[in-house]
Parts: structure tokens; sequence; C-alpha cells
């Protein structure tokens, strides 16, 4: 009896410890993938947030269930002003119609940081005596949406200069199709940009073979600034 009831101890200090690295290992995927979870218990009018969640907020953890219509009303007074009734109207339509909860929107933190924030979540089942209950996960897009925009904005100056300069310019892949021309060397030679893409330049300059190419690209490859005439 002694034995097992040592064993017995033993079993269930064994699980508490698995839990808790399990726990904390959610923790960390959560951290680390910018992402917590909230849940709304609609009966009740109360909601709660994990830890990551207040994080990306910037609002302090929450010590248990808090107001529901309180956090609403704070959560969407942050909400940047072009997106405030196109989520507020999503919100409605999952409450009372049961249509997906899926939406990516701006928010202002407390901080006063623009975020790209994207919220999912769904009824949980429930017994005929259980609470309506919602449980959701928010992420927190903003590197990767402010990495769009710089990408965006890098092309749209590097497109800038293609159409203004004198240069003639063709843009090629690592085998040497040409991928993008601008406006000059359209000029110049006299075809339109859809001939040129997707072809080689050999077909407008006899000189530049496959293999004088292929000599470029090893060139270039190793670090060379490669200039020829032709």
């Amino acid at each position: 009896q002694l034995a097992l009831r040592v064993a017995d101890a033993l079993s269930a200090l064994i699980a508490h410890r698995a839990l808790q690295l399990s726990e904390s290992r959610l923790v960390d995927a959560q951290r680390l993938a910018r992402i917590g979870y909230w849940e709304r218990d609609l009966d009740a009018g109360v909601i709660t947030l994990s830890e990551q969640t207040c994080h990306i907020l910037g609002v302090p953890p929450f010590n248990g269930p808090q107001s529901l219509e309180e956090c609403n009303q704070l959560w969407l007074s942050h909400i940047h002003a072009d997106d405030r009734e196109r989520v507020a109207q999503a919100m409605d339509n999952t409450i009372r119609l049961g249509l997906p909860y899926d939406v990516e929107y701006r928010l202002i933190n407390l901080a006063g940081e623009t975020l790209f924030l994207r919220s999912i979540g769904r009824d949980i089942p429930r017994g005929p005596n259980e609470a309506r209950r919602w449980f959701g996960t928010l992420q927190d897009n903003t590197p990767l949406r402010r990495m769009e925009q710089e990408l965006r904005h890098s092309e749209a100056r590097f497109q800038a200069y293609m159409n203004h300069t004198t240069d003639s310019i063709t843009v090629h892949d690592e085998i040497g199709r040409i991928v993008e021309v601008n406006q000059q060397i359209c000029d110049s030679l006299g075809y339109r940009r859809e001939e040129f893409l997707g072809r080689f330049p050999y077909f407008y300059d006899p000189s530049l073979t496959a293999l004088h190419l292929f000599s470029i690209g090893r060139r270039m490859d190793a670090g060379e600034v490669v200039s020829f005439r032709t």
C-alpha cells in the first residue's frame, strides 16, 4: 500500500511537471509566432485575454475575466478609424448570424504604435445548459506588413528610376531570361515591352550567345561588376 501511494504521488508529480513543460512551450510558441488567444463568454458578458494578447495590445496582463462591454469599447476605440466600422460589422455578423470571424485591421496601441493585427474566432460547441462562448486568436502581422510596405515603396522607386533614366535597362533572371525592361530600350530598339519579357537577349543582339551569358553570369556570381561592349 505504501508503494502504491508513492507510485501515485510520483505519477501525479510527473504529470504536473509535464503539464508545466507543455504550458511553458505553449507560451514560448505564442511569443515566437506573435500570436495570443482570447475567449468571450457572451452569456456572462466577460472576456479573458492571454498574456501574449495583452503584450500585443500593450496592456497589463488581465488577472482573470474582464467586462466584455468595457473591453469592446476600449478595443474598438483603438482600432484605426478607417477599419473600425468593418471590424464592428464583422463581429456583429459573427455574434448574430454565426458567420466566420476572420478580420485583419490596424490598431493604435497605448504606446501610439500602429499594429497590423489579424483576429480569427469561432463559437465553442456547447451543451443545452452551457454558456455561449467564443474563442479566437490574435496575431501580430506588423513586421510582415511593414516589410510589404517597404517592398512596395522600393519597387515604386525602382520603377520611377527605370522609367525616367536615359539608359536602356534590362533585368534578367538567373539563367538570363529578360523579366523586366524600361521604356528607353523599347524606344531605342523599337520593340514592345511584351516582346522582351521571357526571352533571351540574343533575340535582339546575336552576339549575346548562351555561352557569353553563362560567362557573364559566372563573373557576376563571383562578385565582379562586368562591363563589355556588344
